[in-house]
């Protein structure tokens, strides 16, 4: 898992990737050397975001999505938990050790992991899924946790955030979109830059 792990990030150049400043293997000792992030990783900060704050996270984290998505490269955990911010408040993603490199962007596997309320419904049954697709659902949860500053819990994600006076109509649209059943109508990361970049 470390050497995948390591391998795959190594090949990451992205501003809001984790970068890789060295690894090291003996066989006593794993470690991955990373940047420090001084102001810790986004679900510490959830409660002081502005709109601006937010609009800047979710827009440097679906870059960082459609990044990999264009390596055909699915994160398979993306959550506040594992985003960190630099010293100067940008989007980190980081913790590759579920990722995998796919050969096109059709592929599908069995995915039944990940973190609880940021798994998409298809990967509770068992038939394969469209990671990618997997991986904006995911997104969808992390955006719905950027906006209404709250952990995920056992709620209607979707009549919560739409009943949100603070949340502006155009983040609702998005997300409702981002959270559908069907990933078949979930769009893409290419499609949500679109909508990010008309607000």
């Amino acid at each position: 898992m470390f050497v995948k792990e390591t391998k795959l990030m190594k090949r990451l150049k992205h501003a809001n990737i984790m970068p890789v400043l060295s690894a090291v293997q003996t066989p006593s000792t794993l470690a991955l050397f990373l940047p420090y992030c001084s102001r810790g990783t986004l679900m510490e900060s959830i409660k002081g975001l502005n709109l601006e704050d937010q609009t800047k996270y979710i827009t440097q984290l679906c870059q960082a999505i459609h990044y990999l998505h264009q390596k055909y490269i699915v994160h398979c955990d993306i959550k506040p938990a594992n985003i960190l911010l630099d010293n100067d408040s940008n989007v980190l993603l980081s913790d590759f050790g579920l990722s995998r490199a796919l050969p096109n962007p059709n592929v599908e596997i069995f995915q039944n992991f990940g973190t609880r309320f940021y798994r998409a419904p298809e990967t509770y049954s068992d038939e394969r899924v469209n990671p990618f697709k997997v991986d904006m659902y995911a997104f969808g949860i992390t955006c719905w946790v950027i906006l209404l500053k709250k952990r995920p819990a056992n709620v209607n994600f979707v009549e919560m955030i739409n009943a949100d006076l603070n949340v502006l109509f155009d983040y609702k649209r998005m997300v409702t979109f981002l959270l559908v059943s069907d990933p078949i109508y979930r769009p893409t990361a290419d499609k949500v830059l679109e909508m990010l970049e008309q607000m």
